[in-house]
């Protein structure tokens, strides 16, 4: 995007661009400063970039309110989901001000931060995990309809960032207690289970594995991505035939 003199034109009314340079080739690695290189990795790792490209955005005060990366179509459609993005940015930010707004408390706090929480893009919720434990702490009984909504979401980030920290037993419990406080059936619980068999994967557990894998066929035996899971597992278990 940065080639295009139509996105460069567009971006830099509301942004500062900025790159930063990851190449793969070694050839090309030693064009970039040694200091260069190790000031980008910092970078990388401090704000949790684990592929590229990622495109993040920041505030002018420098902080982090959303990150992106490739999408299809070219400067125009890019250039509109920037604005989005950036509008999405304004509208939490006044919700998050009137939520918390001091005396606001109870039913009235859990609802404006059920609002301001719509607002966060899923990449982001790692930021809201506090927001997102007071709503199920004042909807504890679930009279509001918002427990089952936020718990499900703050147990899925919770995961995210296990996993993230290469911390398997631990993500698995959550997608284990999603599971068993949500209730999911069909296509969504069969997404789950297939995140666990993953997870088990990762961790060489290749039974465990390959159980959540069948759990995951017989949740949504005909289901969109049902096919892709037989396929998946006829190549990774060549020789233990799924359940009926």
């Amino acid at each position: 995007m940065f080639s295009k003199p139509e996105f460069v034109a567009g971006a830099t009314n509301d942004f500062v661009l900025c790159i930063l340079d990851f190449p793969q080739k070694p050839e090309n690695r030693a064009k970039i400063p040694e200091a260069v290189q190790k000031r980008n990795q910092e970078l990388m790792k401090q704000h949790g970039v684990r592929g590229f490209p990622t495109v993040l955005l920041f505030d002018d005060k420098g902080a982090l309110y959303s990150r992106t990366g490739y999408r299809e179509g070219g400067p125009a459609p890019y250039l509109a989901h920037l604005a989005d993005l950036k509008k999405g940015k304004v509208i939490g930010d006044e919700l998050f001000a009137k939520a918390r707004q001091p005396g606001l408390a109870g039913a009235d706090k859990a609802r404006a931060l059920d609002a301001a929480l719509a607002a966060v893009p899923e990449s982001m919720l790692a930021d809201h995990v506090a927001d997102m434990e007071e709503v199920v702490r004042i909807d504890a009984d679930g009279a509001m309809g918002l427990k089952a909504k936020h718990l499900k979401r703050l147990l899925l980030e919770k995961a995210r960032v296990a996993r993230r920290a290469r911390d398997m037993a631990g993500a698995i419990k959550l997608y284990e207690q999603v599971v068993s406080e949500t209730k999911p059936t069909g296509e969504e619980l069969q997404d789950l289970l297939m995140e666990k068999s993953s997870m088990h994967y990762a961790s060489e557990d290749k039974e465990a594995a390959k159980k959540a894998m069948d759990e995951a066929l017989a949740a949504a035996p005909d289901s969109k991505n049902a096919e892709r899971i037989r396929t998946l597992r006829a190549k990774i278990f060549p020789d233990a035939p799924a359940k009926p």
